[in-house]
């Protein structure tokens, strides 16, 4: 894909918007951060599908750099140092107060109760569309 980028290959909303899928799962801050872009390079080709993916890029490249995320789509599982034993899911750290539902809502990311809800009952999907 960076080859593809660096050819000028990348041309479509959907061609970045499939970019950004691919840099979410990378391993470093720097793939987050490049994958957001690609998710608003996407937007901004007028492909709508890319609105989830551009908050949940944010929101995993915060997380990389220790910042709180501000739309609440990444679900962590903590380790215990002592016992290696997986913790309960979370969304630590989450700064929900910073981005308003409506916002939220007009990036197909569900309300900051519909997620406490759907996350106090196991279903960790953030989006309203199902992402």
């Amino acid at each position: 894909m960076h080859k593809m980028l660096a050819d000028g290959e990348l041309k479509t909303g959907q061609d970045f918007y499939e970019a950004a899928f691919i840099e979410q799962h990378g391993e470093n801050s720097d793939d987050f951060l490049q994958a957001h872009i690609f998710a608003m390079a996407s937007l901004a080709k007028g492909y709508a599908k890319a609105r989830w993916i551009s908050a949940a890029t944010l929101d995993r490249y915060l997380q990389s750099i220790q910042q709180p995320q501000v739309f609440g789509t990444q679900a962590l599982v903590a380790t215990d140092p002592r016992s290696h034993s997986a913790g309960a899911p979370t969304m630590e750290p989450f700064n929900p107060a910073l981005i308003p539902d409506s916002l939220r809502n007009a990036l197909g990311v569900i309300s900051h109760q519909e997620r406490r809800r759907k996350f106090a009952q196991g279903d960790f999907k953030s989006s309203l569309e199902g992402n």
